[in-house]
């Protein structure tokens, strides 16, 4: 089963304090320093598109803007 929650954030202290709370509460979780390996784990676990889209270009797209800008101008990229 894939991680429920993925923990992106570049400073390791607080990626590991975040990854630590979250499996404290149960959760199955990981981290990563890099918004892009993120996303690769993400298409490796749930690799076709998004329903709706007749390829997987721009909901990767969509999902790569929204994990390197951390949601910030997201109306932007849709």
């Amino acid at each position: 089963m894939p991680a429920a929650v993925l923990v992106v954030h570049d400073e390791r202290n607080t990626r590991e304090l975040a990854v630590a709370a979250l499996r404290d509460a149960f959760l199955e979780v990981v981290g990563f320093d890099d918004p892009l390996k993120a996303l690769d784990a993400i298409r490796s676990q749930f690799p076709r598109p998004c329903p709706g889209h007749a390829s997987g270009v721009r909901s990767w797209q969509t999902e790569r803007c929204r994990a390197v800008t951390h949601g910030a101008n997201e109306a932007a990229w849709n």
